[in-house]
């Protein structure tokens, strides 16, 4: 049964949103869909407020999540890409030792998964948005950081100076190592 619309609902909504307790609020926006109330009363209640939401299983089931809290957890993955640069660039040099080169490419893997993490994080982030908001640019972010130090990202999991490089280091490396018939992937 569909119910009208109740502004005593939407102030109480609004007097919880406002309190520190996410999770009760959350719950309690479950809580009220579940009862077939309508979601206006919740869109209304945020309104102007650093709440954001997504509608889920059709329309039973709502996200909720601050826009502090969203964009600040992708910024933060967006630092440990940074980070994670960082000691890679601090390798100086790998050719003749199998093993650096081999370590070489497991961090660029580790870089390559943090950058794959921010890109998902980062389009997540962007289905809580509102039009006036400024949404998060996960290519651009990622591409900014990897530049300053000559490096690409592939939008998947490799991270490269220049194209083939990567598979390059491996040839090379298990070639030292007299390994035969390997293929990098």
């Amino acid at each position: 049964m569909h119910q009208s619309f109740d502004l005593s609902r939407v102030a109480a909504f609004r007097v919880q949103a406002r309190r520190d307790d996410d999770e009760a609020f959350a719950e309690a926006a479950n809580r009220h869909l579940s009862e077939g109330l309508p979601v206006a009363e919740i869109q209304q209640a945020i309104e102007c407020t650093d709440w954001r939401y997504v509608l889920e299983n059709c329309g039973d089931q709502i996200e909720l999540s601050r826009l502090s809290d969203l964009k600040a957890w992708y910024f933060q993955l967006v630092d440990q890409i940074d980070e994670n640069l960082q000691s890679i660039l601090q390798v100086s040099e790998v050719q003749g030792s199998p093993k650096a080169m081999l370590r070489l490419l497991e961090a660029r893997e580790e870089l390559g998964r943090y950058c794959h993490e921010a890109y998902i994080d980062g389009l997540r982030v962007q289905r809580f948005l509102l039009p006036e908001d400024e949404p998060p640019a996960p290519d651009l972010d990622i591409q900014r950081v990897l530049a300053r130090a000559g490096m690409t990202w592939d939008g998947g999991f490799e991270v490269e100076a220049a194209p083939g490089e990567n598979a390059k280091l491996f040839t090379d490396a298990c070639a030292l190592m007299g390994v035969r018939n390997v293929s990098y992937s």
